[in-house]
């Protein structure tokens, strides 16, 4: 089991929840009862308590006869549906809802601020023209455009998971007074963006954008305020482009001086992300000087909100059942929901069979999903759930509807939950005793459970080192596996472990044909 190294980003996002229901409601804020089948938002409340910034966005959907590629310039199910805000949910006008037909699939995409024209027929681009004065509030805000998609969905009774991503760059400025200044100096300054293209494209399908036109100076939004030993609270949001190397990209004049900063290397203007322009404005013999210190961040959702607390929407009910019908319990981890135990369902969520198998010759041939329990003991199923090989994780099925096998960065999110420190082989230390079930380890183990994670060492079924083509069980009650749904390579995969004596969780890189352990983690 060799380790590897692999740096995950994560980007922050603003969740929204579509679900089935009507409009209905006696007041402002009453949230409409489900009914008839009519689609309803449900919003992702900031740390504020409040709703989403916009008021509305717009929701193209395409319907599809089974799963396959996006057909978004095609023919389309609903176009351009507005949804507006209210009061803690989004409700469409025209009402609009998910054809009853089963096996159908539905490709969905959600920008905001809503526009009453935004892809043409037989379009997947949106132009873009945002404000080169973005001094006022309107303008800034409709420069922030937001959007969400979700590909193959399977509509059926319960929610859908929408995550709404800046997909514009931002640029903050922030002013610092060198040699010969002080901040009472830059106070009433003024700053402009130079050499930025402000017209463009962004793609529905990919997700990326283009500028067009010529470039434009783009007056930041806000007002210089001191705190501390700098300026700060002017921003602009632009479209994702390089700036060039040399060439004027800030512009500042205070008091009848001019400073420009001028990037050394081509500065790369990244969707989603925040970046801090620190700017130390000095005077020298040759004249005035600029030193720039770059910082980029993810841009949160909200501008300066925070996602943490009780915004979280949780999945419906206590329990959820997988396809063969069992019952999981369900717990929140940080601003995750996770299942209380290892899955053991014998069949994807559509009720197809899983197959089983126990041989371990068969095993590691096979190219379709399986699954088995350790040493084909029942009582092991019964115990620590059942052990799956990639392919069975790789139909995307084995989780219950809404839910799904954790990514690497959900992992991370756990890890970092949990106060756990990511080391240079990305397992997260110090955590594994609150993971750990309290039953079932070895005696002296040091197990706390307090996640409620209740992991326990389910072993694996994995390649025999002496016969490659045959697999063995290996290390129950001492060691336990789980599978991420994140790829290293073609044919290696990330896991994770809990190990006798180990504090930590630990991630590793091994081949496909492994049989582990499955945690489900919902989609939200």
């Amino acid at each position: 089991m060799d380790k590897k190294q692999y740096n995950s980003i994560w980007a922050g996002s603003l969740a929204l929840l579509l679900l089935a229901g009507s409009c209905s409601k006696s007041d402002e804020t009453a949230a409409p009862e489900p009914s008839d089948g009519r689609i309803v938002v449900r919003a992702l409340a900031s740390d504020s308590g409040q709703a989403p910034s916009f008021d509305r966005f717009g929701l193209y959907i395409v319907q599809k006869a089974a799963e396959g590629s996006e057909a978004l310039a095609g023919e389309r199910l609903h176009a351009n549906v507005e949804f507006t805000r209210s009061g803690d949910t989004y409700v469409s006008t025209p009402a609009i809802a998910f054809p009853g037909a089963k096996k159908l699939r539905f490709d969905l995409y959600a920008y905001a601020p809503y526009r009453e024209t935004a892809l043409e027929a037989g379009a997947v681009t949106l132009p873009l023209a945002l404000a080169a004065d973005q001094q006022d509030d309107a303008a800034y805000t409709a420069a922030d455009l937001r959007f969400s998609k979700r590909t193959n969905y399977a509509a059926v009774t319960g929610d859908v998971a929408m995550e709404f991503d800046h997909a514009m760059s931002r640029i903050d400025i922030v002013l610092k007074a060198g040699y010969g200044y002080t901040l009472d100096d830059f106070a009433s300054a003024g700053v402009v963006l130079k050499g930025l293209k402000n017209e463009g494209a962004f793609s529905f399908v990919d997700g990326g954008s283009t500028t067009s036109g010529a470039a434009a100076d783009i007056a930041p939004h806000g007002t210089l305020t001191r705190q501390d030993d700098c300026l700060e609270g002017l921003s602009a949001i632009v479209i994702p482009q390089n700036a060039a190397a040399g060439e004027p990209l800030v512009e500042i004049t205070a008091n009848g001086e001019r400073f420009e900063y001028s990037p050394s290397e081509t500065f790369v203007l990244q969707s989603g992300k925040r970046h801090t322009l620190t700017l130390v404005l000095s005077r020298s013999f040759e004249g005035v000087t600029v030193q720039t210190d770059v910082t980029v961040t993810d841009w949160l959702p909200g501008g300066e909100e925070s996602m943490n607390g009780e915004e979280i929407l949780p999945p419906t009910g206590t329990t959820v059942e997988d396809g063969d019908g069992n019952s999981y319990g369900i717990i929140r981890i940080g601003r995750q929901y996770w299942m209380d135990e290892n899955l053991h369902t014998t069949k994807y969520n559509d009720g197809t069979a899983i197959a089983h198998i126990t041989d371990g010759k068969e095993w590691m041939a096979a190219i379709e999903g399986a699954y088995c329990s350790y040493d084909n003991d029942d009582a092991n199923a019964a115990r620590y759930g059942l052990l799956y090989n990639r392919a069975a994780v790789s139909t995307h099925k084995l989780c219950p509807e809404g839910w799904h096998v954790p990514t690497v960065d959900d992992w991370n999110k756990l890890g970092s939950a949990l106060g756990g420190t990511l080391n240079d082989f990305d397992s997260w230390v110090g955590i594994a005793s609150k993971l750990k079930a309290t039953a079932g380890w070895p005696a002296g183990e040091k197990a706390t459970d307090e996640s409620g994670f209740g992991g326990l060492p389910g072993g694996a079924f994995r390649a025999d080192p002496n016969d490659t083509a045959t697999a063995k069980f290996y290390y129950a009650e001492t060691n336990g596996y789980w599978w991420s749904d994140s790829d290293f390579s073609g044919e290696m995969t990330y896991y994770y472990g809990l190990r006798t004596q180990g504090d930590n969780l630990d991630q590793y890189v091994g081949d496909r044909c492994s049989g582990m352990s499955v945690r489900c983690v919902h989609d939200f």
